[in-house]
């Protein structure tokens, strides 16, 4: 009973937390702390590499959005194409330095309408 009540009283204290947006330069600093091999360090890298995933998959979804409602699509990547981790970190080291206070996802695809234009 103990327990029960110390869960419900922990689950009202709970706030709900505004989903924040990662910038270019706090994704290198999370892919430099992973290099340390701590346990945070390493949890931190598993939670960027998925957010980076999701940011390509959002952007390809919405490019799919445009072409369906027949709109012109952010950008055309070859058939089949696929980005590999290092490619999206590497997209986000090549920012220029005052460009690293953007938006992860933003560089990334500023980087796809850029390399693949329609």
């Amino acid at each position: 009973m103990k327990r029960a009540v110390f869960v419900l009283a922990a689950l009202l204290l709970i706030q709900p937390v505004k989903a924040a947006s990662l910038s270019a330069a706090e994704a290198l600093e999370i892919k430099q702390r992973a290099g340390a091999g701590g346990f945070a360090a390493r949890a931190e890298w598993m939670a960027l590499t998925f957010y980076l995933q999701g940011a390509v998959e959002t952007a390809m979804g919405y490019n799919e959005v445009l072409k369906a409602a027949g709109k012109k699509p952010l950008f055309c990547p070859p058939p089949n194409s696929s980005e590999s981790l290092d490619g999206l970190l590497a997209v986000l080291e090549r920012a220029k330095a005052e460009d690293r206070s953007k938006e992860a996802a933003a560089l990334i695809l500023e980087d796809y309408a850029r390399r693949y234009p329609c």
